[in-house]
């Protein structure tokens, strides 16, 4: 039996496009009526960081409900495990962090500056605002843009890596500053700050990719972000971000950049190793892998101790593949039937030849004989589905044919 990985919806790299694009009006949108509405009801303008907060709050929620109606509910699904995983994975990361925020801390001491008495308050605006930030540009950036660049050209290495490099570029220029006075010295703190970014995305792209899941990332991000942050609560009520400085300290931030680039290498090789380990064609969170059956219809089964597998390598798919029935709901992930017309049953018994746009897994083959099941004969249109024999439990062999709830149980080590 042959099995492909095909995107979850047709067009789906244009529906990110569209989806993305989408955001950036909603945020811009999300401004001019707060704005507006804030100034007629008080009469004074909102700060940056109120501001901040309904604009990012407001991307986390749309961007996490335009991923679930991409991917279905696997695209949104928590599991600890995943935040455990990324834990594990970003110690380094999250060392760099304090270091740089002892260095914040140590020029607050020596600069005397005074801390405001409103700190707590400042510190929970910054918390809740990291938070919107870690979920809305993990969903987004991970979830949204390199979910649809992989979808669409994850079957090849080539497609692979490009995706996960042309997600981290985006990422990293959509952190520029707009309206900056472009001088040389601005020019290279931009340069740097993409590529600093980009690096960061690249390392986040790992966490998501290893896990086919965006919490795990999501949380180190807001982590990141807060250690940094959390030192100008301190001394400042209101939150300002500006990665570019025109004035006498334009040299000390490139410098700055140029460190701190240096002290993210090891991100590189760690998100390097990761993309390394896992194969191709891969099965993301916008994905499903599906099996033509004898009739050459077409039945997805999005099942993740399969998806771990696929993306691991071909042994470890076929030692799942050997104990897998396709054609029975799975307990934990979605097997329906979708289509028999994209497919020509073959008159010599052979597989049937996949449709344009499938990716051929043909060499993942059942390594170990499977039992026999009884010979399936073709509903009548609108007809339900016969019931099927399954060694399944009890609970799935008795589930509807067509859909499956995603209801996961913990991921097998290692995904």
């Amino acid at each position: 039996m042959t099995y492909f990985v095909k995107p979850h919806r047709r067009f789906m790299l244009t529906l990110c496009i569209l989806s993305f694009a989408l955001l950036q009006v909603l945020g811009i949108a999300v401004v001019i009526v707060y704005s507006i509405a804030r100034y007629i009801l008080t009469r004074t303008e909102p700060s940056t960081t109120a501001i901040m907060l309904v604009v990012i709050g407001s991307s986390a929620l749309a961007g996490i409900f335009l991923l679930s109606l991409l991917g279905s509910k696997r695209a949104i699904a928590f599991h600890k495990e995943d935040v455990r995983y990324a834990l594990g994975k970003s110690k380094y990361l999250i060392v760099l962090a304090f270091l740089q925020l002892i260095i914040s801390i140590v020029g607050i001491v020596t600069e005397k500056q005074a801390i405001i008495s409103t700190w707590p308050i400042a510190m929970l605006q910054t918390f809740v605002l990291c938070v919107f930030v870690g979920i809305s540009e993990e969903a987004i950036y991970r979830g949204i843009v390199l979910g649809g660049l992989l979808a669409r050209f994850g079957k090849t290495r080539k497609g692979f890596y490009g995706a996960l490099f042309v997600a981290a570029l985006i990422f990293g220029v959509m952190h520029i500053t707009p309206g900056t006075e472009l001088t040389s010295i601005t020019i290279a703190q931009l340069v740097l700050k993409v590529l600093q970014t980009g690096i960061l995305g690249l390392f986040f792209s790992a966490l998501v990719v290893k896990r086919v899941n965006f919490w795990g990332a999501a949380f180190i991000h807001f982590l990141w972000d807060f250690i940094l942050l959390s030192s100008e609560a301190l001394v400042q009520q209101s939150i300002e971000i500006n990665y570019v400085s025109s004035g006498e300290d334009g040299m000390a931030v490139v410098f700055y950049y140029v460190v701190i680039i240096a002290l993210q290498i090891p991100l590189v090789v760690s998100a390097l190793r990761t993309f390394k380990q896992t194969a191709t064609p891969y099965c993301g969170w916008l994905s499903d892998i599906v099996v033509l059956n004898e009739q050459g219809n077409e039945v997805v089964v999005t099942n993740p101790e399969l998806v771990a597998a696929c993306n691991t390598g071909e042994q470890a798919a076929q030692a799942v593949l050997a104990r897998l029935d396709p054609a029975q709901p799975q307990p934990a992930g979605v097997a329906r039937f979708v289509s028999s017309a994209a497919t020509t049953p073959s008159h010599n018994g052979s597989v049937p030849t996949p449709p344009a746009g499938f990716y051929d897994l043909s060499k993942l083959e059942d390594s170990a004989p499977v039992a026999p099941t009884a010979p399936v004969t073709p509903a009548a249109p609108n007809a339900p589905a016969a019931p099927v024999s399954s060694d399944l439990p009890h609970s799935a062999a008795s589930g509807s044919a067509i859909q499956q709830p995603d209801d996961r149980p913990p991921r097998p080590a290692g995904m």
